[in-house]
Order: C-alpha cells, then sequence, then structure tokens
C-alpha cells in the first residue's frame, strides 16, 4: 500500500525523500539531542545583565550579542572556575525547563592556535529543524563553521563586498565594544546601589554626560583622532583600523576614576571651557 501510494505521489514530481519525510517527519533522522551546558548559561546570563535596564527596542538580540562579544565572552568564561562553570549548566537547564524556549545556537574557536572543541546547544525541535529542513546534524554544522572561521574563509567574503560596507562596519564595531564596555564598567560601579546600571553612551557631551555625572572614562584613546568623539564622523578606513586594534586589544578601555582623579578631570574641563574650547555642549 505504501509503494503504491508514493507510485502515486511522483506522479506529480515528488520525491521518495521528500514523501518519507511528510510521513515521518524525519523521525529516522533524530539523533540524541545536546544538553545544555555551562558556556550557554554564562552567554544568557551576561545577556541578560546588559540588557536588564535597556528600554525595549533597545536591547541586544542573541545572535547579535554573541557575535559582537564572542572573544570577550570566550575569554571571561575561560577564566571561570569548574564550580562557577557547574552553577551556570544548573541555571540554564532550570530556564529551559521554565520557558519552554525553542532554538538553538553554536560557539566554535575563533583561530587555528585555539584548541577548544565547538559549544552548541539544540533544544529538541530546533535539532529536527536543523535535519530535516536544513538536512545537517547539529554536530556537522558546527564543524562547517568552524572550518568556515578557520580557514579564513570568512575574511575572503568580508574582502567581496563593497568599500563602503567596510566602512561601516568598522564603525559598528567599534561603537559595540564603546557600549558593551560602558555598560560592563557601570555595571560593576554601581551593582551594590540602586541606580541604573545601562546607559548609552554620549558622544556629543561625553565629559559632562559621561566622565563627570558617572566617574567613568575611556582611556587609551588613539592620540591622532582626539578627542573622544563618534567613530562614524573619524571619517576614514585608515583612521579607524588602529582605533578598532586598540579596543579590541583593551589598549583603550573603560575605567572607573577616583574621587581625586575625578576633581581633576571636572577642574581641567571648566579650565578648557574657560578659554573658549567648547567642552560642554548646549
Amino acid at each position: 500500500m505504501f509503494s503504491s501510494f508514493v507510485h502515486t505521489i511522483l506522479d506529480f514530481a515528488r520525491s521518495t525523500r521528500w514523501v518519507h519525510r511528510q510521513l515521518y517527519f524525519g523521525r529516522s533522522a533524530r539523533k540524541k539531542s545536546h544538553h545544555p551546558n555551562a558556556w550557554n548559561a554564562f552567554v544568557h546570563q551576561r545577556l541578560n545583565d546588559i540588557n536588564e535596564n535597556l528600554l525595549k527596542g533597545e536591547r541586544w538580540r542573541l545572535p547579535e550579542f554573541i557575535n559582537a562579544y564572542k572573544g570577550t565572552l570566550l575569554s571571561h568564561y575561560s577564566k571561570l572556575t569548574p564550580t562557577q562553570k557547574t552553577g551556570y549548566q544548573d541555571h540554564w537547564t532550570s530556564l529551559c525547563s521554565r520557558l519552554g524556549a525553542e532554538g538553538f545556537y553554536i560557539a566554535i574557536r575563533g583561530g587555528v592556535e585555539d584548541l577548544s572543541g565547538p559549544k552548541l546547544f539544540f533544544t529538541e525541535k530546533a535539532e529536527k529543524f536543523a535535519c530535516t529542513v536544513l538536512d545537517l546534524e547539529p554536530c556537522r554544522m558546527a564543524l562547517k563553521l568552524e572550518s568556515f572561521v578557520v580557514s579564513g574563509l570568512d575574511s575572503c567574503a568580508a574582502l567581496m563586498r563593497e568599500p563602503s560596507h567596510g566602512l561601516n562596519k568598522l564603525v559598528s564595531k567599534c561603537r559595540s565594544i564603546i557600549q558593551e564596555g560602558l555598560a560592563i564598567v557601570l555595571c560593576e560601579k554601581y551593582k551594590h546601589k540602586n541606580k541604573s546600571k545601562s546607559k548609552w553612551m554620549n558622544y556629543e557631551n561625553y565629559e559632562h554626560d559621561i566622565v563627570e555625572h558617572h566617574g567613568v572614562a575611556l582611556v587609551g584613546w588613539p592620540d591622532n583622532i582626539l578627542p573622544v568623539q563618534n567613530p562614524s564622523r573619524i571619517g576614514s578606513r585608515e583612521a579607524l583600523q588602529p582605533l578598532l586594534g586598540a579596543l579590541s586589544t583593551e589598549t583603550c578601555h573603560w575605567v572607573k576614576l577616583t574621587d581625586d582623579q575625578l576633581k581633576k578631570c571636572i577642574e581641567d574641563n571648566h579650565a578648557c571651557q574657560s578659554k573658549g574650547e567648547v567642552v560642554y555642549k548646549p
């Protein structure tokens, strides 16, 4: 009977494989599911910390968050103790059970010198999607992504884009790192106080709105593009590339100012303003 049904369907230009998947919905392709791990929970917790006080529409989404800060996340994750990783594992398992969320994500090494293996998480329905629609097992998908990144094909793809896209991407990366650093330093500064821990970077009134108001500063900004300004106004890729390098290596980074350092900053700003320099903008 099944054979007769298949031949009937084939008359309408459907393959045997398609018929099989429609009938069984890929049950034969189901593999052992990948359980939540500490890495997933760690990334989720960091994302929650960043988004905690951001308004709806301003919050980071998981894929963009991982793509923008993968290097920082991997660095911080590698410093966790086994006990901390176990704690994240338990937290993530509980979260999945409570929310009933479905999805997947994959984290892989960024270069040949990194020997860590792929980290991946698939819920049951997400794994069905990968196997039946994408025709890829989760582990196979992770290996393909790792091969693409480690072999340098991602760089080749970037070179094929229009030059304007390259400039926009540099601007976006610089602004993302600056914003993430600001969110983290404010979170650390106000963690024991009932005060907002998240704030958008104000490039126009940086000295007043960020340095003087919150007592934090961005140090290590390249001398040739001082003062601190919106990366979109710097203009050229040649000037932006050193800034991105300084931000990525944390040569340029956020610091919490001491009371004496903050007092001196305020005095210097007032002195510059009195000399005619535009420090405070209306």
